[in-house]
């Protein structure tokens, strides 16, 4: 029993046929007896078992409490002892059997939340007899005569001085009671009076009787008690508003703990007219910590990527290369800046200065083509190096190969991409969860679309069921058809009014509660035993007023049936009033027809709509479940990361740090090589100057200078600066000593520190002051020179520790490597659950499925499909990539070929350059050198009569070359007229021997006429010889006029004549 009927026992008799007749219908259904169950007022009993002494009784209820009653002798259940037990789930547990085992010592008991419990079992004799144990015997021994007075065993029972205090109470309260009952008798007494004499104003005349002020005795009093009433009053609607307040905040609270996170309850829609229903998922919203989480997670994620890109920018060869083109264009501004000026002026000055402006520039564009080279050597790779693209073809080509890797096989890599930590796996479960809800919001949605939907269908079929009400009452019951219920909503279908109330259900609750609380009071032996009784003693008064509605009824029936014959017979329609009631019967028989079709198609669609989601919600429920439990399996997974999450940050930590270093190292090398170039690149340029400073030694010279060695010696002599710190002076003087004695034995007898006699003294000032310049370009360079092999040695060093570091490096990421594999091995250790139909199982033994399936492989069909194409595609891949291969072959050989071929052209134009020097300057010289020579006025003079000449010289050359021009367009001319000529003979002769071959048809014997045709074809193809030898005379003729044309000083010859042909043309006597 369920609601109103809930916390009671009823003891109900199945009778007999005969015996029910014998029974009025309205008590045919009453039990027998009820009793109520305390402690269980709103509690439904879902099952109750006797024992088998039929001692106690068990009651199971559907909160899941079990409870044990002892029957008394009376046949009775005591209710009020018992024994309980909370076992099973308070919500979802409801008991529904219970049952004792064979030898009345267990009880086992099974509910709806799936679990069974076994409890060890007491009979009534086994509790009583504990009880008897459980007793405290008298320490006194007393005798056998004396009667030991009763215990009092009720635990409601007052002590000694409640019993006192009680019985004073009830004195008091009976005294009080008695002197209410006077006053109120007194009461009685005055009203009686007072009642008297209203009945004797009222007999009294009109005009005697006094009015209803006039029996106040005191206005203020009524005054006071309308006041002391409306306080009441007052003070009761704020206790009520405090009252509500109260509640509504306690709602409120309720509301904000157990139902604002809900985001759609458990809405059921049913069907019209077949028992299908859908209802919708209840749930809830996602929580704003779970948005939160989510950006944060993305923000890391975008940070890890700006972090690795931010690495990659930070690539040594990518910064090697930005010095570098620093490095250059600093070179190179360094020599632009330093330009060659001119002190002369006017147009000679101008024409100078352009020649120094036309000097730099080729310096600028020499430098620039240096710099090129440098770049260009920089980036030459080594034996080793192997092209990043192909690298990563290699690796693209690996990672992407089309097969499948085990996440079971021993030799298993786990890609970058696919190592899970913590953060992924958190991701995961918020994708998925987001995912769900989104399922269900979406489901909800549809369901929601659908009850208002039939709420509108609704509304519709009660308009054209007032329609039909309307047109039945203008037809008759006779002509009309039946008039469908319309359908309500039920309960179920509209949550969210459970907690509106209207008056009348306010009401209805009042009487519910008074109810229950005369129930409560009376022990429900007044006849209101929930469904089966009520509304007794009330039977002859129905009677009466049925008796007399029946009178009433049959005299109002009489009076209308006669009135209407009299209406009959006074109103006889005419036939065309008959022939319009017909017609608008017909309409109105079509009118309801088709409110009838109309509300039926409604009914039908909306059911088909109903059912069609209904399969749909089958299919989805289980994409759910299957999502629940892939959601439960990531959670697994997400504890173990978790666990290792610590040894795999150590892991991680030290990868990094070991690639920080290698980063480092590599930086370093960078720098170091950068320094030895640059120390390189300082030493040629020192080695420059000393070139320079010693041909400025030797122009200084002259030519036949007899002093030339004695300078020499005094050049090259080593001499000790002043400002230098003397170390081992000693031995330094005796070095230099023996020095100055080589050098003074070799200068001829002359004193290398004196200048000699005869020689110019500026001269021998400026050698000394070139030794000194000498001198410290030496010491410098010594002191570079010791810097590059200190750099060469770092850079050594650095190798060495970068080998060192990438070892480490590389033990990182085994061990890394090691650590993720053991960690995907944890993770293929939980069960993932999968779907299957039996026809998905393609792994069977002689037809039939085998008993383990250890050895399966769940895969998806479409890459099952794929792999075998990928067959087929890895095979043209392979001949695509052997024809690319080969290709590459080809173009390398064909590149090596090149090469030989430049090297070879470049070998040749060096030879030809230096023939080119040796004839104009004698020998090899610098050109850098060659344009670093002052200009010379005299040269520049005959420069700019040179390129005057050249000026005039050109334009006569144009002259002749358009005359060239002219004379070979009329060649060109020719030579197209003689070769359609040409064309025409060969036509002509392609004709004549067509004719020739019809001739030879006709005549079989022509022998002499063939010879004679093979005679004139002998003498056409010499003439077109000499005609061939004639025109390859003209262009002869033509190239050496163009020849002497081209040099200067050429006298032009007359054009040469064909020569005339010695015999006409055989085609003139054909003609």
């Amino acid at each position: 029993m369920d609601d109103f009927d809930a916390g009671y026992l009823y003891q109900c008799q199945f009778k007999e046929e005969a015996e029910l007749q014998k029974i009025p219908a309205e008590d045919r259904y009453q039990p027998i007896r009820s009793i109520p169950v305390e402690g269980l007022p709103e509690t439904p009993i879902s099952t109750m078992k006797f024992s088998d002494t039929h001692q106690q009784v068990l009651v199971g209820s559907q909160t899941g409490v079990i409870r044990a009653h002892p029957i008394t002798g009376s046949d009775l259940v005591d209710t009020s002892s018992y024994w309980q037990l909370a076992m099973h789930d308070n919500q979802n547990g409801s008991i529904t059997s219970i049952n004792i085992s064979y030898d009345g010592s267990y009880i086992i008991t099974v509910g709806q939340d799936g679990n069974f419990f076994v409890y060890n079992y007491m009979s009534q004799k086994e509790v009583d007899a504990e009880v008897v144990k459980a007793k405290i015997p008298s320490a006194l021994k007393l005798a056998e005569d004396q009667k030991l007075p009763d215990d009092i065993e009720d635990p409601k029972a007052y002590s000694i001085e409640d019993a006192k205090q009680k019985a004073e109470h009830d004195k008091m309260m009976r005294e009080a009671e008695e002197r209410k009952q006077e006053v109120r008798r007194i009461i009685t007494q005055l009203r009686r009076q007072f009642k008297k004499l209203l009945e004797k104003n009222h007999e009294l005349p009109t005009h005697l009787r006094l009015n209803a002020v006039e029996f106040e005795m005191d206005p203020e009093i009524k005054k006071e008690l309308a006041r002391q009433t409306q306080d009441k009053i007052d003070t009761v609607q704020k206790e009520l508003a405090w009252e509500s307040e109260k509640q509504q905040i306690a709602l409120d609270k309720l509301k904000m703990r157990f139902k604002a996170m809900i985001e759609c309850e458990r809405i059921v829609v049913k069907s019209f007219s077949t028992p299908y229903e859908v209802a919708t998922y209840r749930a809830a919203i996602l929580s704003d910590n779970f948005y939160v989480l989510k950006a944060e997670l993305e923000q890391r994620r975008e940070t890890a990527m700006s972090k690795a890109r931010s690495d990659l920018s930070r690539d040594p060869s990518l910064i090697n290369a930005t010095r570098k083109d620093s490095a250059g264009g600093e070179g190179a501004g360094d020599e632009l800046t330093s330009k060659a000026q001119t002190n002369l002026k006017g147009a000679m000055g101008q024409r100078i200065q352009k020649a120094l402006q036309k000097v730099e520039e080729k310096k600028r564009k020499r430098a620039e083509r240096k710099a090129e080279w440098d770049n260009l050597f920089n980036t030459r790779p080594d034996d080793n190096y192997e092209d990043p693209e192909d690298v990563a073809a290699i690796a693209e080509a690996q990672n992407n190969m089309g097969d499948y890797k085990l996440k079971t096989a021993d030799d298993y890599v786990v890609p970058d991409h696919l190592r899970m930590n913590v953060e992924k796996a958190i991701m995961k479960l918020l994708v998925l969860k987001e995912i769900i809800h989104e399922v269900k919001y979406g489901f909800n949605k549809r369901v929601l679309s659908l009850r208002d939907r039939k709420m509108g269908i609704i509304e519709q079929i009660t308009q054209y069921v007032a329609e039909l009400n309307d047109i039945k009452a203008q037809l008759g019951e006779e002509k009309c058809k039946a008039i469908p219920p319309v359908p309500i909503m039920h309960p179920e279908e509209l949550p969210e009014r459970k907690m509106e109330y209207t008056k009348e259900s306010l009401l209805e609750f009042k009487t519910e509660m008074e109810r229950q609380a005369i129930l409560a009071k009376t022990g429900g032996n007044q006849g209101a035993f929930g469904g089966f009784g009520g509304g007794g003693g009330t039977e002859k008064d129905k009677k009466k007023d049925t008796h007399k509605s029946a009178e009433k009824d049959s005299t109002i029936t009489a009076d209308d049936s006669l009135d209407t014959l009299l209406d009959a017979r006074a109103n006889i329609p005419s036939p065309l009033e008959i022939q319009m009631k017909m017609a608008q019967e017909i309409r109105l028989m079509y009118q309801q027809d088709r409110l009838l079709s109309k509300i039926e198609e409604m009914l039908s669609v909306f059911d088909a709509d109903l059912r069609c989601l209904y399969y749909e919600k089958l299919k989805l429920d289980v994409d759910l479940k299957n999502a629940d439990l892939r959601y439960i399996t990531l959670f697994e997974e997400f504890l173990l990361l978790k666990e290792y999450e610590k040894h795999e940050n150590l892991l991680g930590n030290k990868l990094a740090v070991k690639q920080q270093e290698k980063i480092d190292q590599q930086t370093k090398t960078l720098d170091v090589t950068a320094k030895i170039e640059a120390k390189k690149k300082d030493i040629e340029r020192l080695q420059e100057k000393e070139k320079a400073l010693h041909a400025l030694f030797v122009q200084s010279l002259g030519d036949n200078n007899k002093f030339a060695d004695y300078l020499t010696k005094v050049f090259k002599k080593k001499i000790k600066h002043s400002d230098d710190e003397s170390e081992d002076e000693s031995s330094d003087d005796e070095d230099w000593s023996e020095s100055d004695d080589e050098s003074g034995s070799e200068g001829g007898g002359y004193d290398l520190d004196i200048c000699p006699p005869g020689c110019d003294q500026n001269l021998y000032n400026n050698t000394t002051q070139l030794r000194e310049k000498r001198l410290d370009i030496e010491e410098v360079l010594a002191e570079e020179k010791k810097n590059r092999d200190q750099l060469i040695k770092d850079s050594e060093n650095i190798t060495k520790k970068t080998k060192v570091i990438l070892a480490g490096l590389k033990s990182a990421e085994s061990d890394l490597e090691a650590f993720q594999l053991e960690k995907q091995q944890k993770l293929n250790e939980f069960d993932i659950v999968v779907t299957l139909r039996l026809h998905q199982i393609l792994y069977n033994e002689n037809g039939h499925l085998p008993n383990d399936l250890q050895h399966c492989l769940v895969f998806n069909s479409p890459d099952l499909v794929r792999l075998s194409h990928r067959i087929k595609e890895l095979e043209h891949e392979k001949a695509v990539q052997r024809k690319q291969q080969k290709d590459n072959k080809k173009k390398h050989v064909q590149l090596i070929r090149d090469r030989k071929l430049f090297d070879s052209k470049i070998m040749e134009l060096d030879s030809k350059c230096n023939q080119e020097m040796i004839l104009k300057f004698g020998r090899i010289v610098d050109l850098e050198e060659l344009e670093q020579v002052t200009v010379n006025r005299q040269v520049e003079e005959l420069k700019e009569k040179l390129r005057n000449t050249e000026i005039r010289c050109s334009d006569e050359l144009k002259k002749w070359e358009e005359k060239i021009r002219k004379k070979k367009d009329k060649i060109t001319e020719l030579i197209k007229e003689n070769t359609n000529r040409i064309e025409t003979l060969n036509m002509m002769q392609t004709e004549k021997r067509d004719l020739q071959l019809q001739l030879d048809s006709k005549q079989k014997s022509l022998g002499g006429e063939f010879s004679g045709v093979r005679k004139a074809d002998v003498h056409e193809r010499q003439r077109l010889i000499q005609l061939v030898q004639l025109q390859a005379q003209e262009v002869d003729a033509l190239k050496e006029e163009i020849v002497m044309l081209s040099h200067k000083g050429g006298h032009i010859l007359p054009p040469a004549q064909p020569p005339i042909p010695s015999e006409p043309h055989p085609l003139s006597r054909i003609q």
